[in-house]
């Protein structure tokens, strides 16, 4: 049994208040996993069966285009949790990898027992249901700032959530996440000095 984390359990209070006991049954239930840079956690066409909270390190979501072109979704930073979960809830392989891009430590816990948790125990039903409408809003808002703002503005956000970006993973990937080339951050870095 894991034992009790207080940044997890601040974590899961933002998305709804929720019990130290509570807190300690969801540990009870998790294992940690460590995970090299450049290692996947769920890969292509993989059916996950976990759900992930990263304690350590950077990971991102992406997919592979037609054309060989890597499009990051989203990148995680510690205390985030992360799953493939339109694969977990429909039971499918996953159309997304999850890559750790630095060296990282997750808590793992198997979705079906974290969902028979929710069935029984009406205040982590609430936990859940707050969870997955933060995933919604944070969703909306990306696809709002992608709709509205350039490159260097989706940039600046960037750096804003993550201070620290440039000195957690390579350029490239920064790129990948903005939906830019590499080139074109450059010159974007180049124009704020």
């Amino acid at each position: 049994m894991l034992e009790y984390n207080e940044a997890v359990h601040k974590y899961l209070n933002s998305l709804n208040p929720v019990s130290k006991k509570n807190v300690e049954l969801l540990l009870g239930e998790s294992e940690v996993r460590h995970f090299e840079a450049n290692s996947n956690i769920v890969d292509f066409g993989e059916k996950p069966e976990h759900v992930f909270m990263l304690t350590k390190g950077v990971v991102r979501s992406f997919v592979l285009l037609e054309s060989g072109k890597e499009v990051t979704k989203t990148l995680f930073t510690p205390i985030d949790l992360f799953s493939s979960f339109t694969s977990l809830l429909n039971q499918t392989a996953s159309s997304f990898c999850y890559q750790a891009l630095t060296d990282c430590d997750v808590l793992t816990i198997n979705f079906l027992k974290f969902k028979e948790i929710t069935n029984k125990n009406p205040d982590m039903l609430k936990l859940y249901t707050g969870y997955l409408e933060h995933v919604f809003s944070i969703n909306e808002k990306k696809h709002l700032e992608v709709l509205s703002k350039d490159a260097k503005e989706r940039y600046l956000a960037l750096r804003l959530r993550i201070p620290n970006i440039d000195n957690l993973i390579p350029q490239y990937q920064i790129a990948a996440y903005l939906n830019i080339t590499p080139v074109q951050l450059s010159r974007i870095r180049s124009q704020l000095k």
